[in-house]
């Protein structure tokens, strides 16, 4: 029997992720799943965080663009995606990236 193939393949941090699509109930469609770097942390050999575009910002985010800074800070109202310390490895749509705060990198992997 074939191993199945990934439907995407993101590359961050010198890791390879092999994405998949499976049946969404709620979408009635196929959808990538991505892995839950909130649940479940996983790090560069580095220490610095594996994240995906979409979750939520942090209290250390910083917009790509000043102007969306609103009064609340920027983790009421960005995303990874659009913090300056998220690192993309290929192209500016990646999915996966690696954040590259210093405040949030940890010193104690290997």
């Amino acid at each position: 029997m074939r191993e199945k193939q990934p439907d995407m393949i993101c590359r961050a941090g010198g890791r390879e992720f092999r994405l998949f699509r499976e049946y969404d109930e709620l979408t009635e469609n196929e959808v990538l799943i991505y892995p839950d770097f909130k649940e479940t942390p996983e790090y560069t050999d580095e220490g610095r965080a594996f994240r995906t575009a979409g979750d939520g910002g942090c209290a250390c985010g910083e917009p790509q663009n000043p102007g969306d800074r609103e009064d609340g800070g920027y983790d009421a109202y960005g995303e990874c995606g659009g913090c300056t310390f998220f690192h993309r490895e290929e192209t500016p749509w990646d999915v996966i990236g690696v954040c590259m705060c210093e405040s949030l990198r940890r010193h104690d992997v290997r």
